[in-house]
């Protein structure tokens, strides 16, 4: 059975995965496991004795097959969590905020700098060097009599 899973808008064509149950790991795998059959990460908390949160991670891929990822690493269970769509979605979203607001910070530090011509196109570490040879200017003039 083939299914389409969305993805940006795009749709990507992708085989159904066969839910196996694996006795070394004591959890539902999928063979064929492919992250474009995740749907989400579902993450159920409960609250221990001593007061501390606990959860037990489970993804559900889009054919509803459970994965545990309690028999796993730490390490493996990082891994198949940021496989997930919803994760790399969010990851990437925050990346793209992230180096809009540090082109922001250059293009603001760049209007404050003296250049000749004005309008002429600085590299991030040229601005950079720049920048600190300017404040250094300014605090000269400040220091001097």
């Amino acid at each position: 059975m083939v299914y389409g899973v969305e993805n940006h808008g795009l749709t990507y064509q992708t085989t159904a995965p066969t839910c196996v149950r694996r006795e070394s790991l004591s959890a539902v795998t999928c063979e064929n496991f492919n992250s474009a059959n995740l749907i989400h990460s579902q993450i159920s908390t409960t609250t221990t004795t001593s007061g501390r949160k606990r959860s037990s991670n489970t993804i559900i891929t889009a054919d509803g097959c459970n994965i545990d990822l309690s028999g796993l690493t730490r390490e493996e269970r990082r891994r198949r969590r940021r496989a997930t769509q919803k994760y790399r979605t969010a990851h990437a979203t925050r990346e793209r905020i992230r180096v809009e607001a540090f082109n922001v910070a250059f293009s603001e530090l760049r209007k404050l700098l003296p250049t000749l011509p004005p309008d002429k196109k600085l590299s991030k570490i040229e601005i950079l060097k720049l920048a600190i040879c300017y404040i250094s200017y300014l605090n000269h003039v400040l220091e001097a009599p």
